[in-house]
């Protein structure tokens, strides 16, 4: 009896020990995602404008929107909402491909002659593999995410350009290699890159919401882009629907998705559900080793396919990926060993948001650990003021501009690049004008302001102010490394024949 007795007792005594555990566990997420959301929430103002999902030990902390998807309408982001996800595309290409491996329908060995004819000869023996690595050589493409060219001219223009370097012998991260592979999965499968990825990943694990122009996206919740978290860019499935998917886009971004669908595809690869152990490993093995991270990540990463592998201080093993497509903003951190994960999609590349993922991250590792506040955009602060201000006063913008960021300047390179786009689009030039001249005034030793003052002349029809404008950043020019002058010099020859 005394034996059952203490038995019993060291039962009771594990089972609340184990009970304590879980309790601690479960106080502790609470804590971490009561953190999160409140650090979000608090800086939705700076810029936090994003769908997120937070998962740690098979429990959902966080699955929200943060801040707006269409600012004209009114509608919030929410785990729903559709965003441009960028080089994220990558893992679906390289997926694609171990699939294909899997059917044997290819090799990793395969080499490029074997699907395309008339190849130079220094582009005939890089493998299936070098692409998936980004150590094939390629140079990027000299052209934009939605710019107009047929498949024929953009390989014709890939493959009669010179390489960086002998293929294998190093990485360069390569946008070409990776549109090069949704070619070869179109060869093999005998049907569009979209169709393949469809029929073999997206419809069996129900992502309805992931695609280019395959899926119903008339019902569906689309993510507007802001360019420097003020210029609405619209969503990409316009210019899809518009244009077409660029070739210079397929396999390597663009492609549209949720934080919701993108969570089913991570627990598929996680359960071996739509790739064989064998091909996980391939996708998550350190192939390359990648330059040293100098960015807020701080991940000491190698590349594997279409996945960074890594590791930093409170992780041995992270697998990450970025993407953006100069408004768009998306990251995925995941690390299986502590059973952690962060999505995070966003439809404005502000700056103070880049690295919001890897912060996220922290939070999940360290309970103490607590980001700095996101520092406003500048861009948005300034543009802000401009649209609900009818009288011209950089006076009155500095003294907003100041209560707003706490900075008693604003940066020469932000005006001039928010000039650009004022211009470009020809909204509020009489502002952007103003802004020139207060850059000046500002920096009156840069001659690189006063030429941008001149051009800004020219854009309103101010040809003697123009002229004069020029000719002072002529006068400040350096003795040598004057990147401006030769611009300078060519608006006054023009400007002085009218």
């Amino acid at each position: 009896m005394n034996y059952v007795k203490k038995v019993n007792q060291f039962r009771y005594a594990i089972y609340l020990s184990l009970s304590f555990v879980a309790m601690q566990a479960g106080a502790t997420a609470s804590f971490s995602a009561g953190n999160i959301d409140k650090y979000l929430s608090d800086n939705v103002d700076r810029g936090v404008s994003a769908s997120i999902l937070v998962v740690k030990n098979d429990t959902i902390l966080i699955n929200k929107g943060y801040g707006l998807a269409n600012r004209d309408s009114g509608l919030a982001n929410s785990p729903s909402t559709v965003f441009d996800i960028g080089s994220l595309t990558k893992q679906f290409t390289s997926a694609a491909i171990l699939k294909l491996v899997e059917l044997d329908k290819l090799k990793l060995s395969d080499t490029l002659d074997i699907y395309f004819s008339n190849l130079p000869d220094d582009k005939k023996p890089i493998t299936v593999h070098q692409l998936l690595t980004h150590t094939s050589g390629f140079k990027e493409f000299p052209g934009r995410d939605f710019d107009s060219v047929s498949k024929e001219d953009y390989f014709q223009t890939v493959f009669s350009s010179e390489l960086e370097f002998t293929p294998g012998e190093r990485y360069k991260y390569s946008n070409v290699g990776y549109s090069i592979l949704s070619s070869i999965i179109e060869q093999v499968a005998q049907t569009s890159y979209e169709t393949f990825l469809s029929k073999v990943f997206f419809e069996p694990l129900q992502m309805t919401q992931t695609g280019y122009l395959l899926p119903d996206w008339k019902s569906s919740e689309l993510a507007h882009g802001y360019y420097e978290d003020f210029y609405d860019r619209g969503t990409s499935i316009e210019r899809y629907e518009e244009g077409g998917v660029s070739p210079i886009l397929v396999g390597n971004g663009g492609l549209q998705s949720t934080v919701s669908d993108l969570h089913k595809w991570l627990i598929a690869l996680d359960d071996n559900k739509v790739l064989s152990k064998e091909s996980i490993q391939l996708l998550t093995t350190k192939h390359v080793q990648t330059p040293a991270q100098v960015d807020a990540s701080q991940h000491s990463t190698s590349y594997g396919y279409g996945w960074k592998i890594g590791s930093n201080t409170y992780s041995e093993h992270i697998i990450s990926h970025n993407g953006n497509n100069g408004t768009f903003r998306s990251s995925i951190v995941w690390r299986p060993n502590e059973d952690s994960l962060v999505i995070f999609l966003s439809n404005t590349e502000s700056r103070g948001t880049l690295w919001l993922a890897y912060e996220i991250d922290k939070m999940l590792a360290n309970d103490t650990y607590q980001p700095d506040p996101i520092e406003p955009n500048p861009f948005r602060v300034i543009d802000e003021y401009v649209k609900r201000t009818e009288t011209v006063s950089d006076i009155k913008l500095l003294a907003y501009y100041q209560l707003q960021t706490g900075n008693d300047s604003i940066n020469s390179s932000v005006i001039n690049h928010l000039t650009r786009i004022y211009f470009h689009f020809n909204e509020h030039t009489d502002w952007a004008l103003e802004l020139l001249k207060l850059n000046v005034n500002l920096h009156p030793d840069d001659g690189n302001l006063w030429d941008s003052l001149g051009e800004g002349y020219i854009q309103l029809g101010q040809r003697e102010l123009a002229l004069a404008s020029f000719r002072m950043s002529l006068t400040l020019a350096p003795e040598e490394g004057c990147h401006w002058c030769e611009n300078a010099q060519k608006k006054i020859e023009s400007l002085m024949v009218r």
